[in-house]
């Protein structure tokens, strides 16, 4: 059993960074629709780096928001 945690981040444009506060998702079916909803239905991609269990979820196109995902086994923690 997994569990995610998803922080969304949005770069103003000022430059600043604004963090929201960390959800946690007991779907990546779910996540994705969360992704979706918050990229505006527009066409996102996630990428990560190979042997992680973190990755990224972005939007093509916009570079102004961003999704930090990070998955947690909760298998491994019991």
């Amino acid at each position: 059993m997994s569990k995610y945690h998803v922080t969304r981040f949005f770069i103003d444009e000022n430059d600043k960074i604004w963090k929201y506060p960390t959800d946690i998702i007991d779907s990546i079916n779910v996540v994705f629709h969360y992704a979706k909803d918050f990229f505006n239905n527009t066409k996102i991609y996630s990428t990560s780096e190979e042997g992680t269990d973190e990755s990224y979820i972005k939007c093509v196109g916009d570079d102004s928001k961003i999704i930090h995902l990070s998955k947690i086994n909760l298998t491994n923690i019991l």
